[in-house]
């Protein structure tokens, strides 16, 4: 039985969240927008998705803030997590590695990047198997 991925997109800005939730839903997942990192935490916690995608800066908890929250709990700690940040600092990139982020991409981020990102990372042996 083939589920459709759910991705949960964590930003406080209303247009990205529509633009990733359109793509994604055209690419064959399921978007979960949601516009703060608590709201966040709580929705992933509850539905368990297969990958979250986070802005680094979001209100009520920092994109690395809601990823560390997910490492340490057993239930989310294996969903991969993508952090997406205007600011390309090395201490942000380190900061995100120490948190458990999975993946990290610079804005601005079309939504081909993000979604052959995802595909990725939900399909690893997809991603093979086109390259080979």
């Amino acid at each position: 039985m083939n589920t459709i991925p759910t991705v949960v997109v964590v930003d406080d800005d209303e247009d990205s969240l529509q633009i990733f939730a359109a793509v994604l839903s055209r690419r064959g997942y399921h978007p979960v927008p949601v516009t703060d990192g608590k709201a966040g935490l709580d929705i992933i916690r509850r539905i368990v998705p297969d990958l979250v995608v986070t802005d680094y800066q979001i209100p009520r908890f920092d994109g690395c803030e809601l990823v560390e929250a997910l490492s340490r709990d057993p239930a989310t700690a294996r969903i991969p997590t993508i952090l997406v940040t205007a600011d390309a600092r090395p201490e942000v990139r380190t900061r995100a590695a120490q948190a458990g982020c999975t993946d990290l991409l610079l804005k601005p981020t079309d939504p081909f990047t993000l979604t052959e990102r995802i595909r990725e990372l939900l399909h690893p042996d997809r991603a093979l198997a086109e390259v080979g």
